[in-house]
């Protein structure tokens, strides 16, 4: 099983979610599966910039 990394994306105490191209899945927040080599972190990182074009940095891990 690949290892997943999800991030919560908060800015002037809103949090960044989309609406997935499939209507089943509802609304998400930016994630996905971690890259051998990568840690968590960077993972996170790499997703959000891929499903948002953002920019952001881990500032807290919220857990396992």
């Amino acid at each position: 099983m690949t290892a997943r990394a999800y991030g919560y994306v908060e800015h002037d105490g809103r949090v960044a979610v989309f609406a997935h191209p499939d209507p089943d899945a509802g609304t998400q927040i930016p994630g996905g599966g971690v890259e051998p080599g990568e840690s968590p972190a960077e993972a996170v990182v790499r997703e959000v910039r891929e499903e948002s074009g953002l920019e952001c940095e881990v500032v807290a891990d919220l857990g396992v």
